[in-house]
């Protein structure tokens, strides 16, 4: 919906114009694009804007997931703080993370008490981006969203606007240093991303960046050792809001390969690679992805959508210089593009086709589980059984990499996207609750297991699946250990209702009974998205 500025005589019949909607005068000249040498009067109008909060507001987020160790229950709920902007239609923009895993979101403005409450409409941890819908907004509610910046420049001038501890809208001036296409936090997955330095001691993620008063991204990291932070910038954010509007939600486009660079001039020459630096060799493809298709191990791709690749993985980016290649396929193109890519194959120069898709989670060989939901499970014997997940492994903390067992760890960093057939995940013995069925036992944790019952298992259907026809758990064979871990069949029914009284378990498995759609979920309704990219 369109709404038009006030004019000068529609506000104020004494002639003095009322801060709220000088704010929203000064927001639709912005919209319009007005540009120039301000005039006296626009000058004051900038100056409203500078000082009010229309647009931005602090997000309280609680946060209750269910836990990696005993997914039987939830976590303790914990409260974490953030910004969003304003964007129209009454929704708030923020990021991925910070409302991730929340049971509920409260909105509030500068200087104001009241809260309002919202919820999650669509989530992107891929791009770390989320927009929140209002559930009964206020009768004072903004109606005019702010412009995006169009345009950027190394040393541009920047400002960060979030509350301070008296509530009030606080500006802090940000230089621009670089665009560069970046691993976000607490993600697997990269994106473009500026990074600034900024007085401001940044408190929240989320908090809007400005442009001359237009928006030119969110805050999503900052050290404050080093006075430097991350921002998604605003082609993401743009793009996101676009695809937003659509159903379905189409997300951000994947090319499904592995690759590293080719600098090692024996291992070109190898390849039959040119002398000039150009050319990364392909590792791996991703089952069920476009690359999978036109892609083998050991090519050297030389262009990717008639850009030259060098031999590090850049390329020049017509808007932002020299950038990661992936870049190319996330950014400029969307799933179901076909793009052409030109590589040496076998010493030869071939050009083939291949097909942009998006990535579900699920089919990683360890999922991320980014929207908490609950990890299908089986306790018996006191063996909690549960397939692997990137969350469960960062629920040991930021070194996780030392905390667990280093199988678990080295499968993470190698293989996480990479089945060996589509459908694979890894299936782990996570604990072993102490009981006398199972002495000797309570060594084992976080360990693969390869067989139950002496037959082999992929994921958690086929332990349902062998358990339930042969009536129990008998056997689990770990991986790397030549050993059954056998139970006792006649005394199992008994342990089990004792560690059922001991442990508190309300129920000794969950298995999760909407199988098609945790594999190709419904992307016709608007809900949390994950999408995975590796290229």
């Amino acid at each position: 919906m369109v709404t038009r500025a006030p004019t000068a005589r529609r506000l104020s019949r004494s002639g003095r114009v009322p801060r709220a909607r000088l704010a929203l005068v000064g927001l639709a000249m912005l919209s319009a694009g007005l540009c120039g040498r301000p005039t006296a009067a626009r000058a004051q109008v900038l100056k409203a804007i500078r000082n009010d909060d229309i647009c931005v507001f602090q997000i309280m987020v609680t946060r209750q997931a269910y836990s990696s160790h005993q997914p039987w229950q939830k976590e303790t709920p914990s409260t974490h703080y953030g910004y969003g902007v304003y964007v129209g239609n009454g929704r708030i923009l923020t990021t991925e993370h910070l409302v991730r895993n929340s049971t509920l979101l409260e909105l509030r403005r500068a200087q104001r008490g009241e809260k309002v409450r919202a919820r999650v409409l669509i989530s992107d941890p891929h791009v770390n981006l989320a927009l929140l819908e209002v559930e009964e907004p206020p009768f004072d509610w903004p109606r005019i969203a702010p412009a995006f910046a169009t345009e950027h420049q190394p040393g541009q001038a920047l400002s960060i606007l979030q509350f301070n501890e008296t509530r009030q809208l606080q500006r802090g001036e940000a230089q621009l240093l670089q665009a560069s296409v970046s691993n976000l936090p607490r993600s697997n997955s990269s994106s473009l991303s500026f990074k600034l330095l900024t007085d401001l001691n940044v408190d929240g993620e989320g908090a809007p960046v400005l442009a001359d008063d237009r928006l030119a991204g969110l805050m999503i990291t900052y050290d404050e050792s080093t006075r430097t932070g991350f921002m998604v910038p605003y082609p993401v954010l743009a793009r996101f809001l676009r695809d937003a509007d659509k159903e379905p939600y189409t997300g951000f486009a994947v090319a499904g390969f592995m690759w590293m660079p080719l600098v090692d001039p024996v291992k070109r020459a190898y390849y039959g690679a040119p002398r000039l630096p150009q050319g990364v060799q392909v590792l791996r493809c991703l089952p069920e992805s476009g690359a999978s298709q036109v892609l083998r191990p050991e090519d050297v791709i030389l262009e990717l959508d008639g850009y030259p690749i060098d031999n590090l993985g850049f390329y020049e980016d017509p808007d932002f210089d020299r950038l990661a290649f992936t870049y190319i396929v996330k950014g400029r193109h969307v799933p179901g593009d076909v793009i052409p890519v030109k590589l040496i194959r076998k010493g030869r120069v071939e050009t083939v086709d291949m097909s942009l898709t998006r990535m579900n989670d699920y089919r990683a060989l360890i999922p991320d589980n980014f929207i908490g939901q609950r990890p299908e499970y089986l306790v018996s014997g006191g063996m909690i059984i549960r397939e692997l997940s990137a969350r469960y492994l960062v629920s040991y903390g930021a070194k996780w990499r030392r905390a667990v067992n280093p199988r678990l760890a080295q499968f993470h960093l190698t293989r996480h996207l990479i089945p060996s057939s589509p459908g694979d995940h890894l299936v782990i013995l996570a604990k072993v609750l102490p009981h006398p069925i199972n002495v000797a036992y309570q060594i084992f944790d976080n360990r693969v297991i390869t067989h139950i019952n002496d037959q082999p298992v992929r994921n958690m259907d086929d332990v349902f699946r062998i358990v339930d026809t042969d009536g129990g758990l008998n056997r689990v064979r770990l991986h790397s250990v030549d050993l059954d871990l056998v139970l006792d069949e006649k005394e199992l029914k008994a342990a089990d209702a004792q560690i059922i009284r001991d442990y508190g378990i309300p129920e000794l498995r969950y298995r999760r009974r909407d199988d098609i759609t945790r594999l190709k979920p419904d992307l016709s309704k608007k809900k949390t998205v994950t999408v995975e990219d590796e290229s």
